[in-house]
């Protein structure tokens, strides 16, 4: 995968500023949230599980090897659990159904 640097960001009438580095940690509550949209993302475009991996395990400038591998695992586990929360959820939800249709 390919990101943008500093040094090829020029729109056609300048550079383009950067946004600052953030001055506040940022919340696992985001980095949870973020991922999620990711993985949700790599599903509507019809992604497997190892597309995804695929996609970090990929060589770029931004993570060294075992990074990626961390990640890799991270984002694998996160599939599983989002995976196993929607079978929960869809399991009430025909719960629900068929008690409120024997009712």
């Amino acid at each position: 995968m390919t990101y943008p640097t500093s040094d090829n960001l020029i729109a056609a009438d300048g550079p383009i500023e950067l946004a600052p580095e953030p001055t506040e940690a940022v919340e696992p509550e985001d980095i949870g949230l973020a991922l999620a949209g990711v993985i949700e993302t790599a599903r509507t475009q019809g992604l497997s599980l190892n597309d995804l991996t695929a996609e970090v395990l990929a060589d770029d400038m931004l993570l060294d090897p075992p990074a990626r591998r961390l990640l890799s695992e991270i984002v694998a586990k996160a599939w599983h659990e989002l995976n196993a929360k929607a079978a929960a959820k869809s399991e009430d939800t025909r719960v629900s159904a068929s008690e409120n249709a024997a009712a």
